[in-house]
């Protein structure tokens, strides 16, 4: 088989991976790795689908519900699985079977399912949306946590003026967000407050009690969003490269070698703004979701963030569907999974002794030998590639010595999940669920999708640096969202929405 692959900086190289090593042993499948770096996958997709040299397969590449209705139900490069799911399907039948809902998520207008998800369930990633706050500034300015978008402000433009770190010097950075990280965007967060903010997997709608859907980006509230981030921007309180900077450069700033002088950053976790388990990851926690100025607290919940869509596909060049199709539903065991997100077992993982315990006092059915570090491996494939992982097999199952610090080792994990249950869970509201355009509309709506998606993020930069006036060039900005075609759009949705069969709060 010609697997083509993305491959994230975190993996070393396929070919001699120690996880797909032993996957090629267990399913007696020679394998051709065509690794394709994650950041410029994006350019490359479309360039291999025009052409006439097609991979049997890709795999981790995530292929939204967009590109398969492109790819699958009008071009038909990748092609229907239905088939070869009921016939040969164990383990992708199991994770259906146990995973209520994740069959419907993925199958589109037509029926067919044409692409394998990888499911995980991580409580942290359902509520991933998060602002990391510097508790060391905080003890140093005597500041309590935020809890308003005054109370932030006022933390933020007290980082810029009282010098925090103590060296005599104006270097600290109140708040970054770059422009391509996981949840790095500084405007979902700071928009919450004022509207509610489907973030980096929503498409910027609202749902009422009646189900019908209105886009936020012509909205009163996201107007004041916008002018709250203007406001901080224009003090300085935003760090001027976080509309354009990359996300390799965040740990640069937040593990700045000369001094500490971050004061916040959105991101999921701790490990984005710094290195797991070091001193620096251990003086930063989470922000609740903020209080706006009409008392709206509130984070959006990625009910379908456990399924992630489209990550194991098989082209029309694909000559031995059977083959193909029995690799990719092996890594959805439990061992393949183990395997793929901890390493080897026995050297990285071993299964649990008698006796041994969950943090949480329960019987423990595994033990991480390695603690995971965010560091690039060729022991397995961290969060690339396809698996099926429950919570249990991701953290909560996992042997935990009494007494362990929990900012050490494996429970650095936790960490994240702990936040998240204290601070997020409460105020979640539903994201606008994953809902498929039917091929009439498919072709238009993508279009739309595009244009309009291109032309929002460049009117709230042009709005928060001031470019343009939140005020005076409202209304213009408004009757371009019409001209590019924001009814239409939201019209599209609306009938998908209503024939779905996944509704919000069901």
């Amino acid at each position: 088989m010609k697997v083509m692959v993305r491959k994230s900086p975190n993996v070393i190289d396929f070919e001699t991976n120690e996880y797909c090593l032993w996957l090629l042993e267990q399913t007696k499948v020679s394998v051709v790795w065509e690794q394709i770096p994650s950041e410029s996958a994006a350019d490359k997709i479309p360039v291999v689908m025009m052409s006439n040299d097609l991979p049997d397969a890709f795999l981790g590449f995530n292929f939204n519900q967009n590109s398969q209705v492109q790819y699958g139900m009008l071009e038909k490069i990748i092609i229907p699985l239905n088939d070869l799911i009921e016939k040969f399907g164990v383990e992708t039948k199991r994770m259906f079977a146990e995973q209520m809902g994740t069959e419907s998520i993925i199958k589109l207008a037509d029926g067919n399912i044409y692409a394998i998800p990888t499911y995980s369930d991580i409580l942290h990633v359902n509520y991933a949306q998060k602002c990391l706050i510097n508790t060391t500034f905080l003890d140093k300015l005597n500041m309590e946590m935020p809890n308003t978008t005054e109370d932030f402000y006022a933390y933020l433009k007290a980082v810029k003026e009282n010098d925090p770190n103590g060296n005599n010097q104006a270097d600290e950075i109140p708040l970054i967000g770059d422009t391509n990280g996981w949840h790095h965007d500084i405007f979902p967060y700071l928009t919450e407050p004022f509207i509610f903010d489907d973030g980096m997997y929503g498409r910027k709608v609202e749902v009422d009690a009646n189900g019908k859907l209105s886009s936020i980006l012509d909205k009163d509230g996201y107007r004041d969003a916008l002018k709250y981030i203007r406001r901080l921007y224009a003090e300085g309180l935003i760090y001027e490269g976080a509309l354009s900077m990359k996300a390799d450069q965040y740990k640069l700033i937040g593990e700045n070698a000369d001094a500490m002088i971050l004061g916040a950053a959105m991101g999921a976790g701790n490990g984005d703004i710094t290195e797991v388990g070091g001193e620096r990851y251990k003086q930063y926690r989470a922000i609740p979701p903020l209080e706006g100025p009409t008392g709206l607290k509130q984070t959006p919940w990625f009910r379908y963030a456990n399924v992630r869509q489209g990550a194991y596909a098989l082209t029309k060049a694909c000559k031995q569907q059977e083959t193909a199709f029995k690799f990719g539903d092996f890594m959805l065991s439990y061992e393949a999974t183990m395997r793929l997100r901890m390493g080897v077992k026995g050297v990285d993982w071993k299964d649990a002794e008698p006796g041994e315990k969950t943090i949480d006092g329960r019987p423990a059915i595994w033990n991480r030998i390695n603690p995971y570090t965010g560091e690039a491996t060729n022991q397995h494939l961290s969060n690339d590639g396809m698996f099926y992982e429950t919570r249990g097999m991701f953290l909560d199952d996992c042997v935990v010595e009494p007494g362990t610090d929990i900012m050490e080792g494996i429970l650095s994990q936790f960490l994240l999940a702990i936040e998240t249950e204290e601070k997020y869970v409460q105020y979640g509201k539903e994201v606008f669920p994953p809902v498929s355009i039917p091929k009439d509309n498919a072709d238009e709506f993508a279009s739309l999708e595009v244009e309009l998606s291109t032309f929002y993020k460049q009117a709230r930069a042009s709005f928060v640096t001031g470019e343009m006036d939140i005020d005076k060039d409202w209304d213009t900005y408004v009757n371009n969202l019409n001209s590019i075609g924001l009814k239409k759009y939201v019209e599209i949705l609306q009938a998908a929405y209503d024939q779905a069969s996944i509704k919000i709060g069901a």
